[in-house]
């Protein structure tokens, strides 16, 4: 499984503000229990999908 994923970059992708949510979700259930760094630049989730994520203090976010 992704037990042990600690990084993911998803920049230069299509993840859309469902897509954030999602993987919020995941994140808050304890999916991925070794996550720390997760990068979404230059994607077309909304500005507010962006700082949803970033609002959970667990791992540190990277977005422009």
């Amino acid at each position: 499984g992704l037990a042990k994923l600690k990084k993911l970059d998803l920049s230069r992708t299509q993840i859309t503000d469902a897509g954030c949510a999602t993987l919020g979700a995941a994140l808050d259930s304890g999916a991925l229990p070794a996550f720390e760094y997760l990068f979404l630049h230059a994607i077309p989730a909304s500005a507010a999908a962006k700082a949803a994520l970033k609002a959970k203090s667990y791992f540190k976010i990277y977005a422009s």
